[in-house]
């Protein structure tokens, strides 16, 4: 059994997420209604959405280069970013193939990572993901081809000469296994 101190300790947490919403523009009455689905789990905070650049978003791969939002929600009772994304979808009329939910921890990483690409550029720039070796390609690797297949010696199966025979060696039955009919006609 938990202490009471537990108990009060969990009353008194706040669980953040990031909501992000694509193809649809949350301001209006869309807010109102995500705001109202989110008012099950007591709503501390939800700041404005904030709009992304149109793109290829990762969450959204079937969307193509949409329009995405982003917004933090802050809610008094222990949820799941799943119960958040089917609460936001159901009550608040949003496909739920358009929304995505994140945990405050999962967010922190999903910036970290998008920092990194933004500060360093591209992971194959790193010294230790480049090749030593500089890559043949065109002429080059035509001639290097050629000549390596000029220097290898294939056997090729079937060149020996077999010694039995075929079926077309054996001698055939030349009788017919139909017997002529020998009873007379109109009897």
């Amino acid at each position: 059994m938990k202490a009471f101190q537990t108990y009060i300790a969990e009353l008194n947490t706040a669980y953040t997420f990031r909501v992000k919403i694509a193809g649809v523009e949350p301001t209006g009455e869309v807010f109102d209604r995500i705001k109202a689905a989110l008012d099950t789990y007591q709503v501390e905070h939800i700041s404005k959405p904030k709009r992304m650049p149109i793109q290829e978003h990762r969450e959204f791969p079937k969307l193509g280069p949409c329009e995405c939002y982003i917004m933090e929600v802050t809610v008094k009772y222990p949820t799941n970013p799943t119960q958040i994304r089917q609460t936001i979808g159901a009550r608040a009329m949003i496909d739920p193939t358009c929304l995505c939910v994140y945990n405050e921890d999962t967010a922190a990483q999903e910036d970290a990572v998008q920092e990194r690409i933004n500060n360093q550029g591209a992971v194959l720039t790193e010294p230790d993901m480049k090749t030593e070796a500089a890559p043949e390609y065109g002429e080059k690797l035509i001639g290097s081809f050629l000549k390596e297949l000029e220097t290898r010696k294939y056997e090729i199966a079937g060149t020996e000469k077999a010694d039995g025979k075929t079926t077309n060696d054996i001698p055939q039955n030349t009788k017919s296994i139909v017997k002529p009919n020998t009873t007379p006609r109109g009897k």
